[in-house]
């Protein structure tokens, strides 16, 4: 069974000179940080703050394109942790006949904010991913913040491509 995980944002990891994009499992407070690249990083943020590009960024490209050939972004599984590399998947519908795409979680979370679909972790993800508690009250982002200024990078590997 997949767990659905909300997009809470992307914070900039100092330590790291890294973008990390945060999600959160939907029915927990249980966070888990991915470090992106740059760009990635900026297609997401673009979206989550509705700023218009002159025109269409590769990910802005992709949406239109899968839109006009009538498919349908049915939703993103981040689907594996393997070596400190996180894997996800792009679930598509095209008259009724499923496809499921390989992708860099980075891009599948670019796709889902232009689609407005839903992400999932899914099983072998929650079995590996090391997931941040933070369940003691106070604000989500700050503690987030501190944890990241307070972390040993080789506790939850390093961004690799």
């Amino acid at each position: 069974m997949e767990t659905t995980l909300i997009l809470k944002g992307v914070i900039f990891d100092t330590a790291s000179n890294s973008p990390v994009v945060i999600l959160k499992i939907s029915d927990a407070e249980l966070y888990l940080p991915i470090w992106i690249g740059v760009f990635e990083a900026q297609a997401i943020i673009l979206r989550l703050d509705n700023i218009q590009t002159p025109r269409p960024m590769t990910h802005d490209l992709l949406n239109n394109l899968i839109k006009e050939l009538g498919i349908t972004v049915e939703k993103v599984v981040l689907s594996d942790l393997v070596d400190n590399t996180y894997y996800a998947e792009i679930h598509l519908n095209k008259d009724g006949k499923q496809y499921v795409i390989d992708s860099r979680p980075s891009d599948a979370i670019a796709l889902a904010v232009r689609y407005e679909c839903n992400i999932f972790a899914g099983n072998n993800l929650m079995q590996k991913a090391k997931f941040i508690d933070l369940s003691s009250k106070g604000d989500e982002m700050e503690q987030l913040k501190k944890w990241l200024e307070e972390l040993d990078p080789e506790i939850l590997g390093k961004y690799e491509m």
